[in-house]
């Protein structure tokens, strides 16, 4: 059995240079596409019992979202509700319990504060060419 699952990040109206989101109305029709073709299901379900889920006339989807971008809550959920699309959503639960920014944080706050003007990468699996950046 075929199941197709399609990974979101961020889906918001605010500009991100380092991590730009969907715009909500693509990702509206995104799932106004998904809808249309597929069957979607909750990713942890099928997991559970893949036997129960008949493919019918559509074949199957689920709908996923990484690292728990607040937008997801605020933009991504309100969207799916409407289209009644069930979506799991990956948290990452170590900058929750440590009360840490996410790696992608940290990447922005790195190169919007920095006085460097080279960077440089020297760690043996940089490939030679990519190590150093005038």
């Amino acid at each position: 059995m075929v199941i197709r699952n399609f990974l979101f990040h961020r889906v918001s109206d605010e500009e991100d240079v380092m991590w730009p989101p969907m715009k909500p109305a693509l990702f509206s029709r995104i799932l106004s596409f998904l809808n249309q073709k597929y069957r979607v299901v909750p990713l942890e379900e099928f997991l559970d019992d893949p036997g129960s889920f008949k493919t019918g006339n559509k074949a199957l989807a689920t709908i996923s979202f990484d690292d728990g971008y607040k937008d997801n809550i605020e933009c991504a959920a309100p969207i799916l509700k409407k289209f009644k699309c069930p979506a799991s959503f990956y948290i990452v639960t170590d900058c929750i319990d440590k009360n840490i920014p996410t790696w992608t944080y940290l990447v922005d706050h790195a190169f919007q504060d920095t006085k460097k003007d080279k960077l440089e990468l020297s760690y043996d699996f940089v490939p030679e060419k990519f190590k150093s950046s005038d």
